[in-house]
């Protein structure tokens, strides 16, 4: 292989968790734009973020949801077990945005109240 090639090979594995061959494809499309933006906003909210790329893309390809993937009514989205933890491959799953909503209010009304007690 040649220099540039193991380069290329390397950062792929390093940045994306994934070789440049599995990456090729994504690159330049909305798979690896939805990523670094639910990965920057996690960070921004202070959520861990643990997923790589790939595996990031196998839950979304496993669910066959990814082309409804979106806030609002009928889109479905990445959620957190209990809303709490990382974003990591053993504690995410999709489910529909309203859903989420719904589970989080519930989560939040649980907290507040028992922060009262």
């Amino acid at each position: 292989m040649h220099w540039r090639d193991q380069k290329r090979e390397n950062w792929a594995q390093h940045h994306w968790g994934m070789s440049y061959a599995e990456y090729r494809p994504l690159r330049g499309g909305e798979v690896v734009d939805k990523f670094g933006r639910q990965r920057d906003q996690a960070k921004r909210r202070g959520i861990a973020w643990e997923l790589t790329l790939k595996e990031w893309w196998k839950i979304w390809q496993d669910s066959g949801r990814f082309s409804e993937r979106g806030r609002g009514h009928g889109k479905y989205v990445m959620s957190r077990r209990g809303d709490k933890g990382p974003y990591s491959v053993e504690n995410v799953f999709i489910q529909l945005a309203d859903k989420n909503t719904s589970d989080a209010l519930w989560l939040t009304r649980e907290r507040m109240y028992a922060a009262q007690q």
